[in-house]
């Protein structure tokens, strides 16, 4: 059935959710009626394999049926018909039980799911009306999918617009990062980059190693698998081993087939590789290098070894350069060294401390750990690495007669970066990186990635008349995005860094609408649309929901 809804009365919104005052509009209440949906809640037979339904009313006087997905159970994905033609924002009412409910969502003749997460904080349901996305919705239909736990929906809200498109701002663009370890199946991924068009992405960089370990290809440099292991220390670790082996043992050519399928969406294929992930203790990827060469190590003052190999030893630039050049065997556009979690590449190794004594006629471990002389002898040996791997990349490049790109992701501010021998201006200025994604770390004890550290400024002078682009990593908060893409663009970036894109932004709808809009139109007002809405409840299934709740009894 559908509704007009016209200025509900105002509610008192607990902190950071907008009050509820719509604005008139197309509302379907009776979500069971347009879903075929028949099965009430309250019965005293099992029958939580099925999705059923719930009346309910909100204090402002909205009433309708909801349909309800218990957590166990299965339920068939649902066809509801959207009965308005142009374009329209699209609102979506949800009883929420805190971050575990949601719906999985997608329209009309789309591939991938989208999601809306509850993130009420009680574990009692009030409706929540979330913003899913904007949409052209001319016999359009919308298919609901069950949420692993809870799912719900009350209402779908539709507002119509009339605001013209607005042309976009050129050479603006989304690169995403995308490990592959949570992805089963070829047909998943096919679902996954299908809607990456849609948020301009021009670079796709699939990791192909975490130190020298590769899992999705026989690499005859590195580790290939998890060397055996079978000492899982953590059930993810052993479900992403158990999937990629089923994935490649289906498609022996996987690598090779998803490069074409990036290609023919119009995007960059871009190998990825952790440069400094090559050993974690109950991690089931284990690099056979760095376990039998614990010479190669990279060392405190006192002699302690370090999670990380010193590019100080010629044998460890010569293992490097190999695997690089065995991963740029496939059709990729280019390489990226993720160094954001990579850090040290240089401290104080014998290989270090002797070629410094050399130098200088002193021992590095009598001197501060920011001594101008230390960092000087780090920067040199970082950039010499750096301009072997642009000569093997255009030693590849020249073979097809084109050039291959290498990206540095790297720490927040130019103080780290300088620290553990990277200058970004020097490698910019003199042509050997293409392009700089700048991340939050700071590279302290703990997981400290946040996009608040990034020094807008210092990327900017970096890169600044020369070649090299620059892109900071994009905050994981809806409500964030709007003021830091504009900051990005008028610091002359030339987009944004989506980390782990297709499994942190795809997902959640209101998360991907904004993207979308800011990536084609940085100066927009995408955030004037509220992220979410509070509805409080008067009453659930017939109960009362409001002076003497259920909830209370529990």
């Amino acid at each position: 059935m559908c509704n007009t809804i016209s200025n509900p009365a105002p509610t008192v919104p607990p902190p950071s959710i907008t009050p509820a005052s719509p604005a008139p509009s197309i509302l379907i209440t009776d979500i069971a009626a347009a879903c075929g949906i028949g099965e009430p809640i309250r019965t005293s037979t099992d029958t939580g394999s099925v999705w059923r339904k719930m009346d309910y009313e909100t204090m402002n006087g909205i009433r309708g049926t909801m349909i309800f997905a218990p957590t166990c159970g299965h339920a068939e994905p649902l066809r509801m018909s959207l009965p308005v033609c142009g374009r329209c924002r699209i609102y979506l009412g949800i009883a929420a039980y805190g971050s575990k409910a949601g719906l999985f969502l997608r329209l009309g003749n789309e591939t991938a799911w989208r999601s809306i997460r509850g993130d009420h904080t009680d574990y009692f349901p009030e409706i929540l009306e979330y913003f899913y996305r904007e949409a052209d919705l001319d016999g359009c239909d919308l298919f609901i999918k069950r949420y692993p736990e809870i799912s719900s929906l009350a209402w779908v809200r539709l507002e119509p617009v009339a605001s013209p498109p607005r042309p976009a701002v050129p050479a603006f663009e989304t690169l995403i990062t995308q490990d592959g370890y949570n992805t089963a199946t070829f047909e998943d991924y096919l679902d996954k980059i299908e809607p990456l068009k849609e948020i301009r992405t021009g670079k796709f960089f699939f990791c192909f190693a975490q130190g020298d370990s590769c899992l999705h290809h026989p690499t005859r440099v590195g580790t290939h698998g998890c060397r055996g292991t079978t000492d899982f220390g953590r059930q993810i670790d052993r479900d992403i081993v158990e999937a990629v082996a089923d994935l490649t043992a289906k498609h022996p050519d996987f690598i090779p087939e998803l490069i074409r399928e990036v290609h023919g969406r119009g995007m960059e294929f871009h190998a990825s590789v952790r440069t400094g992930a090559f050993y974690l203790p109950g991690f089931p990827l284990r690099s056979g290098f760095f376990i039998d060469h614990p010479e190669y190590h990279c060392r405190l003052r006192n002699g302690t070894e370090v999670e990380r190999v010193s590019l100080a030893i010629p044998e460890v630039r010569q293992h490097f350069l190999a695997l690089f050049r065995e991963i740029m065997s496939f059709d990729c556009d280019g390489l990226h060294l993720i160094l954001n979690r990579a850090l040290p590449f240089v401290l104080f190794e014998p290989a270090f401390c002797e070629r410094f004594e050399q130098r200088y006629g002193i021992s590095p471990l009598t001197l501060p750990d920011d001594d101008a002389r230390i960092m000087q002898l780090r920067q040199e040996i970082v950039t010499d690495f750096m301009r072997d791997v642009r000569a093997m990349l255009d030693e590849c490049g020249a073979a097809r007669s084109r050039h291959l790109q290498l990206t540095l992701t790297v720490p927040a501010t130019g103080e780290r970066n300088l620290f553990f021998g990277l200058d970004l201006r020097l490698l910019a200025t003199a042509g050997i990186v293409d392009n700089i994604t700048a991340d939050g770390a700071l590279l302290t004890r703990y997981h400290d990635e946040h996009v608040s550290n990034i020094d807008f400024d210092y990327f900017q002078q970096a890169v600044q008349g020369t070649n090299c682009r620059w892109y900071p990593r994009a905050p994981g908060r809806t409500e964030e995005l709007t003021p830091f893409i504009r900051r990005a663009f008028a610091s002359h970036a030339s987009g944004v860094l989506v980390w782990d894109g297709c499994e942190s932004a795809i997902p959640r709808a209101e998360y991907w609408e904004a993207l979308t809009d800011l990536m084609h139109h940085p100066d927009s007002a995408a955030a004037d649309y509220p992220v979410r809405r509070l509805f409080p409840l008067r009453t659930l299934d017939g109960l009362d929901w409001d002076q003497y709740t259920p909830h209370n009894g529990f």
